[in-house]
């Protein structure tokens, strides 16, 4: 139980090193980095974690994030799982979802949801910043989650809405 006491300890560590770094502490004067002022370009550095995922080795901490200063810009960061800034960010495509995503087995890449093809279809994106691969080819439905297994394969959940519009004429 102290193991898994650290971890998420160090797991908290990181996020908040990462993501707050610039948030004062509760004072009567904000303050930013190195004790000064907290600025309008402090609060511009900080963005919001999606779904922050630990990776498959525990060193690193995967996570999404919507990068303002470059137009709303997708992105995935990896931060070391003993804090600090991120170590790599990798750009996105603008059709990302961001509401699942999981490690790939192997630790070399990050599964996540796209809706390229106006359909939410599972797609991995190499940590080496190559192209993405898509995994999953689904031709209807809605994707709202996965899980990926230790042999990789991919668990969906999936559902339909089926819309139906009925006139009523003349009731009585």
């Amino acid at each position: 139980m102290t193991h898994r006491w650290r971890n998420w300890r160090g797991l908290a560590r990181a996020l908040l090193s990462s993501v707050a770094a610039a948030l004062p502490l509760a004072t009567a004067q904000p303050q930013g980095p190195a004790g000064r002022a907290f600025s309008l370009d402090d609060l511009a550095r900080i963005h919001t974690v999606t779904d922050p995922a630990i990776s498959p080795d525990g060193n690193s901490i995967a996570y999404f994030f919507t990068d303002e200063q470059a137009n709303n810009q997708p992105k995935l960061a990896l931060i070391p799982f003993a804090g600090g800034e991120p170590s790599k960010t990798i750009d996105l495509p603008r059709s990302v979802q961001p509401i699942a995503f999981a490690w790939m087995p192997d630790g070399r890449s990050v599964a996540y949801l796209d809706n390229a093809s106006g359909i939410l279809n599972v797609w991995s994106q190499p940590l080496d910043g190559s192209s993405p691969k898509q995994l999953t080819n689904f031709k209807s439905e809605f994707l709202t989650s996965f899980a990926i297994s230790r042999d990789g394969t991919i668990a969906a959940y999936r559902w339909s809405a089926t819309r139906d519009i009925v006139l009523i004429k003349d009731y009585r």
